[in-house]
């Protein structure tokens, strides 16, 4: 006998007190096919800790609770049926094997580094609520900045300008990452999950690959060194050149931004899914592009990422391939500067300083100021960068373009800069920038076309896809996590 959840209670209500109340849609057919997947997933579910478990069935009363909050509108009768359609489409996704929802995060956590411990806490916390909140089957996690000649740098150069705050930083990246991966695994939205994996690069990539997983999904990692897959259970950590799961290579960079990618290879609900995390170069000044766009940098991260798509062509066509991490995409600040310019009627001063650019308007209102160490459109700055989450300057975003007419894809964003913030007076009402460095979308998520595919949408609901930033109301560091949030059709 299945132990019933109080969507399954709600279900018997409306069948048995309603007389099958779905005609009012118009959907019988669909919704007899339902029924049976519905309760099919149900009996398979029986040993599932996710349909069993206390905790879940509490879950489910809260979210059926705030649906029939958001429906107070609908005709009694009408309202009923809702609820059966919605619950049933909801647990069918959750349970049944034809989907599995899925959440993809990348971070680049090089400032957490530096920052006091308060914020990591705050970092750890809110990337597991989010994780929790969507109650995937399978959570990834890649992040980058980790190096330990970049973070060893930067914190003698923080114990420099701030000594006497002495929570300001880590010893060292082996104490920050063991903090960070302590505060996701032991948050309580985490308890859910039955195995864990990370996998670390730290010296050689500064890359940190961290995924939790339910038992449902039949989890197995691929060895390259048996080229089979292998049962994953439990928690394992350990280092990228001492595990035979993950394949990566070093394409570029230096000691202190080092350019390449690392990959893992899973067999979810026996289906594959490739999962690469890889960084690019950055600019070297915020001048970069400034006068010439695509800039050198530029051009240096398209090569970069064709070089780790060549690398891993005979992968594009699997069933599914997620590349997560740091491309450290710039804007085209050519025509956006050109632009700012005609818009205010401004023009740039010249100076004898080559490596300055001031523009004013016809009042003697700086209008921007563009140096080696200095990107500031003044008191504009933060109303042009986060109004309508950074859709004033989303027009300028075109570095990787040429990717995204082929084999790869990415959905639209709707989502402000995520780089870089700093906590500002008006945090949390506005967006705080960074005036060192021109604002973009540095970190993404792009898939293959099989996986674009793949996405389920129904019209009961939005679309099955959410893409993202994690703690858009939080100050997180300099650089914003992104998320990619799915429910993928394994059929």
């Amino acid at each position: 006998m299945v132990e019933e959840t109080s969507a399954w209670i709600i279900f018997k209500w409306n069948i048995f007190e309603n007389e099958f109340e779905l005609s009012l849609f118009s959907l019988c057919g669909l919704c007899k096919t339902l029924v049976v997947n519905f309760c099919v997933s149900l009996q398979s579910a029986q040993h599932s800790k996710s349909i069993t478990d206390k905790r879940s069935n509490q879950a489910s009363e809260r979210n059926i609770l705030s649906d029939l909050q958001q429906t107070n509108q609908l005709p009694a009768k009408k309202k009923k049926t809702f609820f059966f359609v919605h619950n049933l489409l909801f647990y069918t996704s959750m349970t049944s094997p034809d989907y599995t929802r899925m959440i993809f995060i990348t971070a680049n956590v090089a400032s957490l580094f530096n920052e006091p411990k308060k914020v990591l806490e705050t970092w750890s916390a809110t990337v597991a609520k989010e994780i929790g909140d969507q109650k995937p089957v399978f959570a990834a996690i890649h992040l980058q900045g980790l190096n330990n000649n970049n973070n060893n740098n930067n914190n003698n150069n923080n114990n420099n300008n701030n000594s006497n705050n002495s929570n300001s930083s880590f010893t060292n990246v082996d104490e920050f990452l063991n903090n960070l991966l302590r505060g996701i695994s032991s948050n309580p939205a985490m308890m859910e999950f039955d195995c864990c994996r990370e996998v670390n690069a730290v010296d050689y990539l500064g890359m940190c690959n961290i995924y939790y997983c339910k038992a449902i999904a039949q989890p197995a990692l691929f060895d390259y060194r048996m080229n089979s897959y292998v049962t994953v259970k439990g928690d394992l950590h350990e280092a990228a050149n001492q595990s035979t799961n993950v394949d990566f290579e070093k394409i570029g960079g230096n000691a202190e931004h080092p350019v390449g990618f690392m990959m893992t290879r899973w067999l979810l609900h026996n289906k594959s899914f490739d999962f690469v995390n890889l960084v690019l170069s950055p600019d070297n000044s915020p001048l970069d592009g400034c006068l010439n766009w695509p800039s050198e940098n530029s051009h240096r991260r398209r090569h970069e990422f064709s070089l780790i798509l060549e690398r891993l062509e005979t992968y594009m066509n699997e069933e599914c391939v997620v590349f997560f991490g740091n491309f450290n995409c710039s804007i085209d600040c050519e025509r956006f500067l050109k632009d700012q310019m005609n818009l205010n009627k401004a023009r740039i001063v010249e100076n004898d300083n080559n490596d300055e650019l001031e523009a004013y308007d016809l009042s003697l209102r700086k209008v921007f100021t563009v140096t080696r160490t200095q990107f500031n459109f003044h008191e504009n700055h933060d109303w042009l960068f986060g109004t309508c989450n950074g859709q004033l300057v989303r027009k300028y975003d075109c570095e990787l373009e040429p990717f995204l007419k082929g084999s790869l894809y990415e959905p639209n964003i709707y989502f402000a800069p995520t780089d870089p913030y700093e906590l500002g007076p008006t945090f949390g009402k506005e967006p705080n920038f960074v005036r060192t460095e021109c604002p973009a979308w540095r970190s993404r998520v792009l898939i293959n076309q099989r996986t674009r595919e793949k996405i389920h949408h129904d019209s009961f609901s939005s679309s099955g896809l959410y893409y993202g930033l994690v703690g858009e109301a939080e100050y997180l560091g300099q650089s914003k996590p992104v998320a990619m949030i799915c429910t993928i059709c394994l059929k």
